[in-house]
C-alpha cells in the first residue's frame, strides 16, 4: 500500500512537470530602438522597482498565500500527523499548495513592470531558440548578460530572428 501511494504521488508530480514544460511560453525581453545602454538599464531598474513596490498586502491572493504558508508551517512544525507514513504528511502539505496564488501575485507585480515599460515606449520581443540557448549560457546579473539582452532588445522590429510580440 505504501509503495503504491508513493508511486502514485511521484507519477502525479512527474506528469504535472511534463505538462507544464510542454506549455512553456517563449522567452521574451523588452526592447526600444535608439536607446543607450545606460538608459536601457535605468529604465529596467526603475520599472522593476515599481513592480516590486506594489502594495499587495490587501489583495486576496496575497492573503491566501500568507494563510497557506502559515498552515504549512504549522503542520510541518507540529508532530507528524501519521507517524508510520510521512508521505501522508507530504501529500497533505502538497495538496495545500500555494503555488497558484503565488503565481497570481507575481503576475500582478510583473504586470506593473510591463505597464511601466510600455509607457516608456518599450515593446516585448520573442527570442528564438538560438538566442535562448545563448542567453542561458550567460550568468544572471552579469554585464555580459545585460549587454546581450540590450543588443537583442534594441534592434528594430523584424531585424534578425527576434520578433515583437
Amino acid at each position: 500500500m505504501r509503495s503504491t501511494l508513493l508511486i502514485l504521488i511521484l507519477t502525479l508530480i512527474a506528469s504535472t512537470g511534463t505538462a507544464m514544460a510542454a506549455k512553456r511560453p517563449p522567452t521574451t525581453t523588452w526592447g526600444k530602438s535608439g536607446i543607450s545602454f545606460d538608459d536601457y538599464r535605468r529604465d529596467a531598474r526603475d520599472c522593476a522597482l515599481q513592480g516590486a513596490k506594489v502594495d499587495i498586502r490587501k489583495w486576496q491572493p496575497t492573503k491566501s498565500v500568507v494563510a497557506a504558508t502559515r498552515e504549512q508551517d504549522r503542520i510541518l512544525e507540529n508532530q507528524t500527523l501519521s507517524p508510520n507514513n510521512p508521505m501522508i504528511d507530504y501529500a497533505m502539505v502538497y495538496h495545500r499548495s500555494i503555488r497558484g496564488n503565488v503565481a497570481e501575485v507575481q503576475q500582478t507585480m510583473v504586470g506593473v513592470l510591463e505597464t511601466c515599460l510600455i509607457d516608456r515606449g518599450y515593446r516585448e520581443v520573442v527570442l528564438d531558440r538560438g538566442q535562448e540557448r545563448q542567453l542561458r549560457k550567460l550568468k544572471w546579473g552579469t554585464e555580459a548578460r545585460a549587454r546581450y539582452l540590450y543588443a537583442l532588445a534594441t534592434r528594430g522590429p523584424g531585424v534578425g530572428s527576434s520578433a515583437p510580440v
